[in-house]
């Protein structure tokens, strides 16, 4: 029993002796001061550890909640934004694949563009973007985007362009619904893409695709523009209207394609 308590008096001056030295003190005796305290440092060390992780849990415990949740929210956005942009895209393969679409433009027949400026006000649908002579466009080609028909060239520079968007009100496309085969056109407006001129007699389908018909000489027909959303007008009129719905956000358009040259029909 002496010698225990002698062995602990020990101790407990080496570790006040430790705690008292000053830090420029000799090195190698520091350490060897040190040595039979670190098993008893180092369970401290991790016990403390341990004790400040289940305090901090405890007394955060909302506020982790919180961040839990707001993280589960932004994977289940990230996910709905992955299904959305592999919906568009197998929507848009379909459509190629029922209107018989084979003979897309290679690379060779396109040249990516990126919208750098609109007009003052956005419903007049005219955009600048940074092709022009340099690179082969040239007034009248069209305009494509994720595969949909969404304008045409209006004037060229050297290395820029003004494209007319289907949605301005000055656009006009000769255009025509799959199923029948009627012919129509397609203008742009506030409200959206209206199919127009349309016999009455002629059976219009809601999701009917429209396409380009080809007539007019500047836009090659196949085009997919979009489908039919719904019929706007009564059986009084002479022709029928119909509303379109189509994939594109005119709002949020910035990359395009222009098409240089179109592949034989």
């Amino acid at each position: 029993m002496p010698n225990l308590r002698r062995s602990l008096s020990t101790l407990v001056l080496l570790f006040i002796l430790l705690l008292i030295l000053p830090t420029g003190f000799s090195k190698s005796l520091r350490g060897l001061i040190y040595r039979p305290f670190t098993p008893l440092l180092r369970f401290t060390s991790k016990s403390s550890d341990w004790f400040y992780t289940r305090y901090y849990n405890l007394t955060h415990i909302g506020e982790l909640q919180r961040e839990n949740g707001l993280l589960k929210s932004r994977v289940v956005n990230l996910e709905q934004q992955v299904v959305g942009l592999a919906a568009a895209a197998s929507e848009n393969e379909t459509l190629r694949q029922e209107l018989g679409i084979t003979n897309r433009p290679s690379a060779d027949d396109t040249v990516a563009a990126t919208i750098i400026s609109r007009t003052s006000s956005s419903m007049f649908g005219e955009a600048l973007i940074d092709a022009g002579q340099n690179v082969g466009v040239a007034v009248g080609q069209p305009i494509m985007a994720q595969g949909i028909f969404v304008g045409r060239v209006k004037e060229v520079f050297a290395k820029n362009a003004l494209i007319t968007l289907i949605n301005s009100p000055d656009a006009e496309v000769q255009a025509m619904l799959t199923d029948s085969g009627a012919l129509g056109l397609v203008n742009g407006g506030p409200t959206g893409l209206h199919l127009t001129e349309i016999d009455q007699g002629i059976t219009i389908r809601e999701g009917e695709i429209v396409q380009t018909s080809g007539l007019g000489g500047t836009i090659p027909k196949g085009l997919v523009i979009g489908q039919v959303d719904r019929l706007i007008s009564d059986r009084s009129s002479s022709k029928q209207e119909a509303l379109l719905r189509t994939t594109i956000n005119f709002n949020q358009l910035r990359l395009v394609f222009v098409i240089l040259r179109t592949p034989p029909q």
